[in-house]
């Protein structure tokens, strides 16, 4: 049988589910070095950005411009909760060693 490009959508994705199972829902117990950091520097890069925003606000805040810091608030917390989870996702538990 001739090897073929798997060009269905549907399939790739079910076959990639499982990691990103694994790192969001599971706990990060069983990911490697390599997810392992791969997935702390894009969590960090979340968190930060909502920090970021989360200046904004604040100045808006300090400026009395309420409708201001409600605009910025809500990009803070949709950056700062998935960084949040992914972070403790992976520095939870400590690293497995696979053979």
């Amino acid at each position: 049988m001739i090897h073929e490009p798997d060009l269905d959508p549907i399939r790739k994705s079910s076959r990639e589910a499982n990691s990103f199972n694994i790192a969001w829902m599971k706990n990060g117990e069983k990911l490697t070095w390599l997810q392992r950091i791969g997935f702390a520097v894009f969590s960090f890069v979340l968190f930060a950005s909502g920090v970021l925003f989360g200046t904004f606000a604040a100045s808006s805040v300090r400026d009395e411009n309420v409708l201001e810091a409600i605009g910025w608030s809500i990009p803070t917390l949709i950056f700062i909760v998935p960084g949040v989870m992914g972070l403790r996702n992976v520095l939870r538990f400590p690293p497995t060693h696979r053979n």
